[in-house]
């Protein structure tokens, strides 16, 4: 086998196999050795007993007496040999070589000298590495959180620069020189910095830094109040809308059609865009920019056209078997419907007059429909008058009704 040794590693490990395919046991003095004793052998057993059959490993370090840091490599041939000490002419050997390598040798230094001359060249020809300034343009060192910074970079020997901000890249490919702004949404020292590209090369980061303090706190936007009123109006009508903000609010709209709602009122009127339900959302925002929304509906229905212009009856208690009278005057109806207590529905002119008889307490009710089906209803009541009940006489105040008629004024009621 080959092993290897150079001016760092000054040894190489070895391993020795010795096999006994004989019948008896043998105690075994290794040794090791080269034609021109270059180099000292260290076992870490140098007498081993092997038994019939059997197989032993010894490892054993290699030395190279001398060796020098210059020159070429060279190898070193070595024979181990194992001797029985019972029976000495039972030997065996084996064929080993160690390759001294030195630190330099005369093709690294042409090698090396090559080298040097290509680098030199190179970096001779090579074109000026790109450097890059930086600083803040009007723009302080402190600031608050938030606040945007703008920032200038002028490069040279450079076909693009890189800015990063908190680490994040926020340009790529930029121009040589330009400005760009700097949002701070973090607190603490925010450090920019610009690297000049060329090629492949780049420049060393230029860099400021800013420091960022908290923004005051600024109150949550809330709504305090928002009730449209009526929350069903007819085609063509308006609704008012009240509304009252938190003094935080700095701003609010109005949607779908981004109607700018004034603060310093707190009403405005709004006309349904269609038949149905329309839906309003109110976003209200304070002066961080954060905002609150609130949605409300109103719905928007077909003007009933049917007015019930007059609906009496008189009067409203009669004796039972009485009679009433009832006047109606209906306008823009397509049908006039008209029923009471007990009764089938009838069908009315526009207006008139007619007597009823009652019999008992009696609800009359009209009807009427306009050209849109909308309909309108009215009712009223009439009480039949209660008829007075007879005197009673209480057996309590009269002890001598049982005297003169000798019975009981219950027995006589009873009869």
């Amino acid at each position: 086998k080959k092993g290897f040794v150079t001016a760092t590693k000054t040894q190489n490990i070895f391993a020795a196999t010795v096999m006994n395919m004989g019948n008896s046991e043998h105690t075994v003095q290794l040794m090791a050795d080269d034609p021109e004793n270059s180099c000292t052998y260290e076992f870490d057993d140098e007498q081993i007993t092997v038994g019939p059959g059997q197989q032993r490993d010894v490892d054993f370090a290699v030395h190279p007496k001398k060796g020098s840091p210059l020159g070429s490599p060279r190898l070193i041939g070595f024979a181990v040999t194992a001797r029985s000490t019972t029976t000495p002419g039972v030997v065996a050997s084996s064929q080993a070589q160690l390759e001294v390598r030195p630190f330099i040798t005369p093709a690294t230094i042409i090698v090396f000298f090559i080298m040097s001359i290509l680098a030199l060249t190179v970096w001779l020809t090579q074109p000026k590495r790109p450097e890059v300034t930086l600083d803040l343009m009007m723009s302080p060192t402190r600031v608050t959180q938030g606040t945007k910074v703008t920032v200038h970079w002028v490069a040279s020997n450079a076909s693009a620069v890189k800015l990063v901000a908190g680490g994040i890249p926020i340009g790529e490919n930029l121009p040589p020189e330009g400005t760009q702004e700097v949002e701070t949404p973090l607190i603490g020292t925010l450090t920019i910095q610009a690297v000049a590209f060329r090629d492949n090369r780049q420049s060393d980061p230029a860099t400021v830094s800013i420091k960022v303090d908290a923004a005051p706190i600024i109150p949550e936007p809330k709504i305090l109040d928002l009730t449209p009123s009526p929350i069903s109006v007819n085609k063509g009508e308006k609704f008012t809308l009240t509304y009252k903000f938190d003094p935080a609010v700095t701003k609010a709209k109005l949607g779908p059609d981004n109607i700018d709602l004034d603060l310093r009122l707190n009403t405005i009127l709004i006309e349904p865009t269609k038949l149905g339900e329309n839906e309003y959302t109110v976003v209200a925002e304070n002066s961080a920019g954060k905002s609150v929304k609130r949605t409300f509906k109103v719905e928007m229905i077909e003007p009933v056209l049917v007015k019930i212009l007059k609906f009496d009856i008189s009067p409203l208690e009669v004796e039972e078997g009485g009679k009433v009278t009832m006047n109606w005057q209906v306008e823009k109806a397509s049908k006039i419907e008209f029923s009471y207590t007990g009764s089938q529905i009838y069908t009315l002119d526009a207006s008139g007059t007619t007597e009823i008889p009652i019999v008992g307490k009696t609800t009359f009710t009209l009807k009427a429909t306009d050209a849109n089906s909308k309909v309108v209803t009215k009712s009223i009541t009439v009480q039949v008058k209660k008829q007075p009940e007879p005197p009673t006489t209480d057996p309590g105040d009269g002890g001598d009704l049982r005297g003169n008629s000798g019975t009981t004024a219950g027995g006589t009621t009873g009869r």
